[in-house]
């Protein structure tokens, strides 16, 4: 009874990652274009596909969890180390010289 569902905890991860992929694909509407809109809706879409993953192939073994758990890590975070430094570039190139911007 049961066996072909996954872990309480895998559970509540895979649906954090749809939730969040989801909201984040939905945030990169909102950033222009020319600011790096593609890096955050490829980063909800890496959040939405790991989510998704463990909740179709549940019966897969700790070793191929922890892979996939270090895959989507490191996808999601360069993905959006990228953005940061692009977007810090974009707010540089914006301000006028010498003027202080606040956040």
């Amino acid at each position: 009874m049961g066996r072909n569902l996954p872990a309480p905890r895998l559970a509540c991860g895979a649906a954090w990652a749809i939730v969040s992929g989801a909201l984040v694909f939905a945030a990169a509407f909102r950033l222009h274009f020319e600011h790096g809109r593609w890096l955050l809706a490829f980063s909800g879409l890496v959040s939405l596909i790991w989510g998704f993953l463990p909740l179709l192939w549940s019966l897969v073994g700790a070793l191929v969890l922890a892979w996939w758990t270090g895959a989507y890590a490191l996808v999601f975070d360069v993905t959006l180390l990228i953005l940061a430094f692009r977007l810090k570039r974009q707010r540089d190139h914006a301000s006028p010289a010498g003027a202080m911007s606040h956040a």
